[in-house]
């Protein structure tokens, strides 16, 4: 195991967790993806049920990432 992958276990035996944020501007295919994969339960529309809900189809989304082994991340850290 990583000592990145044991930081992530220790916060989430604290209650914290590590999110995502993606802006659905140029990156639909890759916030859609993770939508069906994560779940209803680990992300959210920012916009929806706002003001801003017109622009829920291009709002950015907040994902929670359970593992730093999620190909999302490790994008990022590469």
């Amino acid at each position: 195991m990583s000592t990145l992958e044991q930081w992530l276990q220790e916060q989430t035996r604290q209650g914290r967790h590590l999110y995502l944020m993606l802006d659905s501007d140029g990156q639909l295919d890759e916030r859609n993806g993770l939508a069906s994969e994560l779940g209803v339960d680990h992300y959210r529309n920012l916009y929806r049920g706002t003001p801003a809900d017109s622009l829920a189809n291009v709002a950015p989304y907040l994902f929670r990432l359970d593992t730093v082994e999620h190909p999302a991340l490790q994008a990022l850290l590469k």
